[in-house]
């Protein structure tokens, strides 16, 4: 072996080369109340964590924009579709939840799913309709009374027990001759602006004390503190039923 290879062997990289590892620096004890210097991150260091940060913003970022696109309201469209789809083919009433198809396709509502047997005979099986139960919880119309108030939006097979308790729901003018036709918190406007009637609002179940002079023919109008609904009650005082 010559000596020059003998010498490349035996010799190591200095301090100043590039292949020359660093060494991992030691553990050092600390003397009490003494301060140990940190070194300096390395510059592949800081950059990755400065990705990871923006990286975990980004997704925080991202996971609150899909949660604010949860909670806006659902568009709603407006259709026009036969009265028949949502109605039973049974007892021709509008469908109610839970609803049921038979073999032959005809879809009934839960209280006609016994009886239509008698109608059909097909109807010894039935499948549920969930899809259609979703449709039909979601079909909504505007109050019949929408033109004298009522702004509400009325589940389509609930409608009729809407209409009967809506507070919107139009009366008549009591008065003789008069034939004004409104919704009882307009006919007290009503009252006062076209008849001059004096308005008296009272507490349900409290005790009132009303003066009652006698003015000429007409009426004293009484309105609920805590209801819509007029009651119109005659200014006139009643004779006596024990006299003559």
């Amino acid at each position: 072996m010559s000596e020059k290879q003998e010498r490349k062997r035996g010799s190591a990289p200095g301090d100043g080369e590039p292949g020359r590892k660093k060494p991992r620096a030691q553990p050092q004890a600390v003397a009490p109340g003494g301060v140990v210097k940190q070194e300096p991150e390395e510059e592949g260091d800081a950059t990755q964590g400065s990705n990871e940060g923006e990286a975990s913003q980004g997704s925080s970022e991202g996971g609150g924009s899909v949660m604010a696109v949860q909670a806006m309201d659902e568009p709603r469209v407006k259709l026009t579709i036969g009265v028949s789809l949502l109605h039973c083919q049974a007892c021709v009433l509008p469908l109610k939840p839970p609803t049921f198809k038979c073999e032959a396709g005809h879809v009934v509502c839960c209280s006609c799913r016994g009886k239509h047997g008698q109608a059909c005979g097909r109807a010894a099986t039935y499948a549920a309709c969930r899809e259609l139960d979703a449709f039909v919880r979601d079909a909504k119309l505007p109050c019949h009374y929408e033109e004298f108030g009522c702004k509400s939006l009325v589940v389509y097979y609930q409608a009729a027990d809407h209409h009967g308790a809506c507070e919107w729901a139009p009366c008549s003018c009591p008065a003789p001759g008069c034939y004004f036709f409104t919704s009882p918190r307009r006919l007290v406007e009503h009252f006062v602006t076209d008849h001059r009637w004096p308005v008296t609002k009272v507490r349900y179940g409290a005790a009132c004390k009303l003066p009652v002079p006698a003015p000429p023919q007409g009426c004293h109008v009484l309105a609920g503190a805590c209801s819509s609904c007029p009651s119109a009650r005659s200014a006139r005082p009643r004779p006596c039923r024990w006299c003559a």
